[in-house]
């Protein structure tokens, strides 16, 4: 069936798009919004958007504040295609005045790619693999966004934001916005994204987050993932605990009202993604091994007094991974997603 349905839509694509390509720029678009309209069935409402890959095909021009007490931290493995990363760096470059780019990748890169960042006006900093490499990508990311911040540091910026190679943030205004909306002491992180959900507690996306050079070196100074951890929870998943746990968070996903049942109190750690170690490790510095409070607690106080939401929409965000373009969730349908509204939602009834 598959291979059916594959060969259908290459004979409707590719004749669509021969056309797209010779038709003039208005007609381009009014076709192209009917195109895309037929994949859809007739029970859905269709939301499209697109942004231009090329830094030269960017109308927007940036503002003349300027950002040269902030450093924005492109963390992992180059992006070749369609030179993703080089025109990411050209687009901060055309937005922000005299902000620092700071790209924190490995030591095998190409060294004619890294001349070619570098022409940009970009930093590359490049690391050694961690000596110890388990199932997950932890301890790499640890690796390239610390090294990130602490170069940061060093050439004496304020404020960093951390993204990585392969996401680009599209709204010229973005880093005001991130500005405006900061407090001293706090962390901002992204929600609106598949990987931020409120009834999992500290399940809070780890590829973005802006704040004081201090708070980020504090949030990405977290304990590397070892070899016997990584057995330890690989083991644990294969329980009937685990089984269970994962109906409930089935559950919990499309009602947020549902709280952490007492036998999945000790999930934080037991099951932790790298998203939820780095989030647990950053409120554990903030708040001190001392408290006893159940993690659905903890992760409301964490919320509520040490981060601030941005949603991923705001910014512009695009994602070239996981076909992320193609997802667009519906925070109606899966109210167990967190987003800004469920954040001020949430610090509303703590005030009362």
């Amino acid at each position: 069936m598959k291979k059916i349905v594959d060969l259908l839509l290459c004979l409707y694509v590719f004749p669509m798009n021969l056309m797209l390509r010779i038709l003039p720029s208005k007609k381009r678009f009014a076709l192209k919004k009917k195109y895309m309209a037929k994949l859809y069935t007739g029970d859905e409402y269709v939301l499209l958007r697109s942004f231009p890959k090329c830094v030269n095909d960017l109308p927007v021009k940036g503002t003349m504040r300027d950002f040269s007490n902030t450093a924005i931290i492109l963390q992992g493995p180059i992006v070749t295609k369609d030179d993703f990363t080089l025109n990411t760096i050209k687009m901060y470059r055309k937005y922000y005045n005299g902000i620092k780019i700071i790209v924190s990748t490995w030591m095998d890169t190409d060294e004619k790619l890294v001349k070619k960042i570098e022409s940009e006006g970009a930093i590359v900093i490049l690391n050694e693999y961690p000596n110890e490499s388990p199932k997950g990508n932890l301890n790499y990311q640890l690796v390239t966004s610390l090294a990130g911040v602490l170069h940061a540091k060093k050439i004496g910026v304020k404020y960093v934001t951390k993204t990585r190679t392969d996401q680009r943030y599209y709204n010229p205004c973005a880093i005001s916005l991130l500005q405006g909306n900061y407090q001293e002491g706090k962390i901002v992180l992204l929600g609106g994204v598949l990987n931020s959900f409120y009834a999992r507690p500290f399940y809070v996306s780890d590829f973005f987050a802006f704040g004081n050079v201090d708070i980020l070196e504090k949030l990405y100074s977290c304990e590397f993932d070892t070899a016997e951890a990584v057995k330890m929870r690989e083991e644990a998943k294969q329980s009937d605990k685990f089984v269970r746990f994962c109906d409930w968070v089935k559950k919990a996903d499309v009602d947020c009202r549902i709280n952490v049942p007492q036998e999945f109190e000790d999930a934080v750690t037991e099951y932790a993604c790298p998203e939820t170690r780095i989030a647990y490790n950053f409120y554990s510095q903030k708040r001190g091994a001392e408290e006893h409070i159940n993690s659905k607690e903890a992760y409301d106080i964490f919320l509520c007094n040490h981060t601030i939401l941005v949603d991923a929409d705001s910014l512009g965000f695009y994602w070239l991974k996981y076909e992320y373009q193609f997802y667009s969730p519906s925070y109606f349908q899966r109210p167990g997603k967190l987003d800004v509204a469920k954040w001020h939602e949430l610090r509303q009834e703590r005030d009362h």
